[in-house]
């Protein structure tokens, strides 16, 4: 749940030092008049959703003959194909695995068929519809707020499973809050035993062995790929999931569609799906892009809350490391952690996104720290002394 404790909360950047002679972006931004309402802010948000299956069934799809298998592999298929694990035993030393997934080219859209009604980006569009302002504020506010949401699971073998997908891309609710939605697939590490070892294969292989063992006994394909794909979050790419939304025409097409003479500037919205309430925090930013004595702030960040009723000290840690977060950043700025679920940025006047990526080039990391890459990144090309 977010909330706007802005006297706890975290506003690293609002009185940040801006090399302007570096910066045309900040330097334009400074000889704007920002005491005027009609020059508050826009915000696009980019909010990851994970999109689970709807149907346990099989779907009748025909034998893929491509690829030859040893036919005893059938008979214990687990110890034949895997996903790579999170840890595994080599040479009599356990090693943890830290490889992502890695996201597909194809970017699925809305094409009309069957929808499932609670995909996620319907509860978040909801909830921001109710809680992202103030009841002082007029419903006006909300035309400056806008959403893209990418939806997005790992690509199942299983194509009745991957059905799930553009169903969620085809939901719609009217909320009043402007969307736009897309989907796309990850693919985790495929595996087959070879030599004693584990040698990578590509997921059209994996498929190919899943479908003739289903051509065989339907049953034991199921369950076989019911246990397989259960384990695999370690391998979700969380920092190329943030780009591929970030990077995406929705994005651009948002942000470019906020803009006007009077209301150019545009923050990016890091965000959660699963978000339970925004309490009001877009007034508050609201009010610190408008106070702001200089440029609007390069960085703004509201931290959050949990809300876990049946485990109260995670609720009062999250609220002491609040604390310590603000405390800090009154004297180090760029000595904090930035929340992925809720951080905004600016983007550049002649810019229709964020350029600085989450990730850096590598899909091999342990835990994923989208945030501080990013903020690094912002802070060395904006010239920001924190």
């Amino acid at each position: 749940m977010f909330k706007h404790r802005f006297d706890q909360a975290l506003m690293p950047d609002a009185e940040a030092t801006v090399e302007d002679e570096k910066l045309p972006l900040d330097a334009a931004l400074e000889k704007l008049s920002l005491d005027d309402d009609a020059r508050l802010p826009s915000y696009v948000l980019n909010v990851p959703v994970v999109v689970s299956s709807d149907s346990d069934a099989t779907s009748d799809e025909e034998n893929d003959v491509k690829f030859k298998f040893p036919e005893d592999s059938f008979n214990n298929p687990r110890d034949f194909i895997r996903l790579l694990p999170s840890e595994e035993t080599v040479a009599n030393k356990k090693k943890k695995n830290h490889r992502r997934g890695m996201i597909g080219p194809e970017k699925l859209l809305p094409d009309g068929g069957p929808v499932i009604w609670d995909s996620g980006a319907e509860k978040v569009l909801s909830t921001l519809s109710f809680t992202a302002f103030s009841r002082d504020d007029s419903r006006d506010a909300y035309k400056r707020l806008k959403v893209v949401f990418g939806l997005n699971k790992m690509r199942s073998l299983s194509s009745a499973r991957n059905g799930a997908l553009q169903k969620s891309v085809n939901s719609f609710k009217y909320t009043g809050v402007t969307s736009r939605k897309f989907g796309f697939f990850w693919d985790g590490i495929w595996q087959k035993k070879s030599n004693g070892g584990w040698q990578e294969i590509t997921y059209e292989e994996a498929r190919a062995f899943y479908k003739q063992l289903k051509h065989q006994n339907r049953l034991v394909a199921k369950k076989f790929r019911a246990e397989i794909e259960k384990s695999r979050g370690h391998m979700v790419p969380y920092r190329e999931i943030r780009d591929a939304i970030k990077n995406h025409q929705h994005t651009s097409d948002l942000v470019r569609g906020s803009r006007s003479d009077n209301n150019p500037l545009v923050y990016l919205v890091f965000f959660d799906g699963d978000v339970v309430s925004a309490n009001s925090a877009f007034s508050e930013y609201d009010k610190i892009v408008s106070c702001a004595e200089k440029s609007p702030p390069a960085v703004i960040s509201g931290g959050y809350l949990v809300v876990e009723k049946e485990n109260p000290l995670m609720d009062l840690g999250v609220e002491i490391d609040l604390v310590v977060r603000h405390a800090t950043a009154q004297y180090i700025k760029a000595g904090v952690y930035y929340p992925e679920p809720n951080t905004l940025v600016i983007v550049g006047l002649d810019k229709d996104t964020v350029l600085e990526n989450f990730s850096d080039g590598t899909l091999d990391y342990e835990t994923p720290k989208e945030m501080p890459l990013l903020m690094k990144k912002v802070q060395v090309a904006r010239h920001i002394n924190a």
